[in-house]
């Protein structure tokens, strides 16, 4: 009866991993689009000089206003979640690999 206690959690640990994994990709290529279409919508130089400018790849954000950087909290997030969801991944498929030993 341990052993299948032990066996699930390691299962619910390397599935939770993977639908995060999925879902924080999908979170992270939604983020990415919103800022490409936030970069684009400027039309005039002059104008994007009172806004921000916020890279489609990182998470590092450009304020033109106030010449400072800063970080896109929700893409932040969603690269964090990503991480922790690799994480718990892993360390799943590792607990399961000792039970099955």
């Amino acid at each position: 009866m341990e052993l299948i206690k032990k066996e699930v959690c390691a299962l619910l640990l390397v599935v939770g991993g993977i639908i995060g994994i999925f879902g924080s990709l999908i979170l992270i290529a939604w983020a990415s689009w919103d800022l490409m279409n936030y970069n684009a919508s400027f039309i005039d130089e002059d104008e994007a000089k009172t806004y921000k400018w916020c890279s489609p790849f990182f998470v590092i954000c450009w304020d033109y206003k106030n010449w400072t950087a800063g970080f896109d909290f929700f893409y932040t997030l969603s690269l964090l979640i990503c991480f922790v969801s690799i994480f718990t991944l892993m360390l799943g498929s590792y607990y399961l690999g000792k039970i099955k030993e």
